[in-house]
C-alpha cells in the first residue's frame, strides 16, 4: 500500500478515541487506515505508528506533520515515538472531535 496524500489517520476498531473521531475524519475526507486489516497494519508498521489514533499530513509522498493521541484542550498532541497507547485512555469529550476539524488538511 502506498502512502496516500493529504490527511491520513491510523485507527483501530477497539480504540474508543478512534471511534469518536472517525465521523469527523470522514467529514474531512481523510484517508483512514485501519490496523485491523493486513494492508493497514503493514502501512502502520512502515510509518512507525505505535499509538492510535495517529494523524499524518502527507504531501508529495512525504510526512509533513504527525499528531498522536489526544492532548490537553482536546487537541491532538505531538508525542515522541514509544509513548503509551492512547486507546487505553478514557473516552474523550466532543471537544476532541471538534479540534480535529481545525487540523490542516492540505
Amino acid at each position: 500500500m502506498e502512502l496516500p496524500e493529504g490527511l491520513v489517520a491510523v485507527v483501530k476498531a477497539d480504540c474508543p478515541t478512534c471511534r469518536l473521531v472517525r465521523p469527523v475524519l470522514d467529514e474531512l475526507g481523510a484517508h483512514v487506515v485501519s490496523e485491523d486489516d493486513d494492508d493497514g497494519l503493514e502501512l502502520s508498521y512502515r510509518l512507525g505508528v505505535e499509538t492510535v489514533p495517529t494523524l499524518l499530513r502527507v504531501r508529495d509522498g512525504k510526512e509533513e506533520q504527525r499528531s498522536v493521541g489526544r492532548g490537553a484542550g482536546g487537541r491532538p498532541s505531538p508525542r515522541p515515538r514509544g509513548s503509551a497507547p492512547d486507546c487505553r485512555s478514557p473516552v474523550p469529550g466532543a471537544d476532541r472531535a471538534r479540534s480535529i476539524r481545525a487540523w490542516p488538511t492540505n
